[in-house]
């Protein structure tokens, strides 16, 4: 199943790296994986979950740097 998130992998890990927020690359991996197991278990969409979960906090890095809510204000 991850094979077909690969691509969504990669943005974050490009945009993500490895922020210092707590909310780097790894944090979005580990959503990924939890979001998965629930989405299991919930029967979810498993392509609107798996991108959801891999891709929720794409700003953040953007964020850090303006000092800008990456939600709307």
């Amino acid at each position: 199943m991850e094979s077909d998130f690969q691509k969504f992998l990669k943005i974050a890990h490009d945009f993500l790296g490895n922020d210092n927020s707590w909310h780097d690359y790894y944090h979005a991996e580990r959503v990924f994986h939890l979001a998965m197991k629930i989405q299991e278990k919930e029967g979810w969409n498993p392509y609107v979950i798996g991108v959801s979960a891999i891709l929720h906090d794409l700003m953040r890095p953007w964020q850090t740097l303006t000092g800008k809510s990456h939600f709307w204000e």
